[in-house]
């Protein structure tokens, strides 16, 4: 029997591009999927985003995507001024807000007019507004929120939602608790990446080339951190720790800006950046580097840290770490113990964590042998991080829930 391809809508939160031209953990993995349907097809696609011009000349190359970009997305002034809110609502809740409530009328709109187009439609945000209009017109069970942050069920929420996406089994639980859906329509499904990117390697002379670059010789200990220059990743406590290690051949490689690709603003990056100038003999900071050139970065150390100060969800960059066979230290906190395991991973608590940074750095840069044989079993353990595997447990979720909405019609 022919599989019918179905019609799905994805709804971007509208703050970055896709394809994923200036990053976005959530904008990444819309990509991945739009990308990974090109061969597959199992849907025809039409992704809500905002318009960027290096974006558009990217969408003309997907023949089963279509992009709509609303322009209200993307006002230069509200911009420039909601995103520096977001900011800091987002280091001083630990959530992720989405406040641009101003352009649900938009998204709304286009739903409206064409909601018998779509079989099902995924919110890749936990904002309402922008499904509440359709969701009161084709059903709820129609439509999923895919929650890639911390976010408690409420009836709000569950009014235009009758299914919920979660990246992790800890980001589920969490919604279960009070949630009214039943658990059929709560679904973990794991994030991936292409990891055939960051399972390259770089030849030694190149290795050697980035590395002089940077100022790092090669018997240099380097440790890489690479993500967001915000609070809840634990950036300052992880060059505290540095800092504490009395061995000037312990280094420390930093790579990620406050805000993706739009620049960096605010308090918090302004110390992290000074402490690197007066400590550049010891931490090198790069600032925003594109997704495509990060695993260059990755290849010249030797291990790579994910210190996060809060229960980040499932974050990728701890996929990508464990997928270029680095081993690695991160916070057993929220999803990360799902991703690493005790032998790819040492994990630290968040309560002492400049301590067991510390240690866990000192204990890998002695030993060797061990370095070894969590490089092993990192490579072993991303063969559950493929793209295609996270496409094909996206697709196949949609695929139960549409024929559960079949059954229940």
């Amino acid at each position: 029997m022919v599989r019918k391809v179905r019609k799905i809508c994805i709804v971007s939160p509208g703050v970055l591009p896709i394809p994923d031209v200036l990053g976005g953990a959530v904008e990444r993995l819309i990509t991945m999927i739009v990308q990974t349907n090109e061969i597959e097809h199992l849907f025809d696609i039409t992704v809500l985003s905002c318009p960027n011009k290096q974006a558009i000349v990217f969408q003309k190359n997907f023949k089963h995507t279509e992009f709509v970009n609303i322009s209200s997305y993307n006002s230069d002034f509200v911009m420039k001024w909601s995103n520096k809110i977001k900011w800091h609502l987002n280091a001083l809740f630990d959530r992720n807000f989405i406040i641009l409530d101003y352009v649900s009328s938009p998204v709304n709109r286009y739903l409206r007019k064409n909601s018998g187009k779509f079989d099902f439609i995924v919110s890749e945000c936990s904002n309402p507004s922008f499904c509440s209009s359709i969701s009161k017109k084709v059903g709820r069970d129609r439509l999923a929120v895919h929650l890639h942050g911390n976010l408690k069920s409420s009836q709000r929420l569950e009014t235009v939602f009758g299914n919920v996406f979660s990246v992790s089994d800890f980001i589920k639980n969490q919604y279960s608790v009070g949630s009214s859906l039943p658990k059929e329509r709560l679904v973990t499904i794991f994030n991936g990446i292409a990891t055939e990117k960051f399972s390259r390697r770089l030849s030694l002379s190149d290795r050697r080339q980035l590395r002089s670059q940077l100022g790092l010789s090669e018997d240099d200990f380097v440790s890489v951190f690479c993500g967001r220059i915000v609070p809840n990743k634990g950036v300052l406590e992880l060059i505290h720790a540095l800092l504490s290690i009395d061995n000037p051949k312990v280094k420390l490689v930093i790579l990620g800006s406050s805000n993706f690709g739009l620049g960096d603003f605010g308090e918090y990056p302004s110390i992290v950046k000074k402490l690197a100038e007066e400590n550049k003999d010891r931490i090198v900071f790069t600032g925003f580097v594109n997704n495509d050139e990060v695993y260059k970065y990755h290849q010249i150390a030797d291990i790579g840290v994910m210190p996060s100060m809060h229960n980040d969800p499932c974050p990728l960059s701890l996929f990508e770490l464990i997928t270029s066979g680095l081993p690695t230290i991160a916070t057993k906190a929220g999803g990360m113990p799902e991703i690493g395991n005790d032998e790819t991973t040492i994990f630290v608590s968040m309560q002492n964590i400049e301590a067991e940074l510390k240690e866990a750095m000192l204990k890998l840069y002695k030993d060797s042998s061990l370095r070894e044989k969590m490089h092993l079993a990192a490579i072993e353990r991303a063969k559950d991080f493929t793209q295609k595997r996270f496409y094909n447990d996206f697709c196949n979720s949609i695929d139960r829930l549409i024929e559960l909405n079949e059954k229940v019609f």
